[in-house]
C-alpha cells in the first residue's frame, strides 16, 4: 500500500470513523427523513468515483452524507497520487475494514 493511502487509512479509522455518529447530521436534507443510518457509500470526486467511505446514508431516499473534511483530505491524496481521470474507481473499503 503506498505512503499516501496508508495516510487515508490512518485518518478514515481516527478521526471519521462510522463509530463517531456526532460528526455527521440527524436528519437527511433532501427528504427530511431521521431514519439515517451509518454506514459505507460512494462520491463522485473531479478524480474518480471513490466508493467505500464512512457516513451516514438515509434509508428513505439512500442520500449520502459525508464530512466535509473527510472530502477534503480524499481529494488531496487522490491528486497527490496522481489521480485525474473521472473514470477512476478507488474503493476505500479495505482501508476501511475493522
Amino acid at each position: 500500500m503506498s505512503k499516501k493511502l496508508e495516510e487515508l487509512k490512518e485518518i478514515l479509522d481516527k478521526d471519521y470513523s462510522c463509530d463517531k455518529p456526532e460528526l455527521y447530521p440527524s436528519r437527511c436534507s433532501s427528504c427530511k427523513s431521521e431514519d439515517l443510518k451509518l454506514g459505507k457509500s460512494e462520491w463522485q470526486f473531479s478524480y474518480g468515483v471513490v466508493t467505500g467511505i464512512p457516513g451516514v446514508i438515509c434509508i428513505k431516499c439512500g442520500q449520502s452524507f459525508l464530512h466535509s473534511d473527510l472530502l477534503v483530505e480524499i481529494e488531496d491524496v487522490l491528486e497527490e497520487l496522481g489521480y485525474n481521470d473521472p473514470n477512476i474507481k478507488l474503493d476505500l473499503s479495505d482501508l476501511t475494514e475493522k
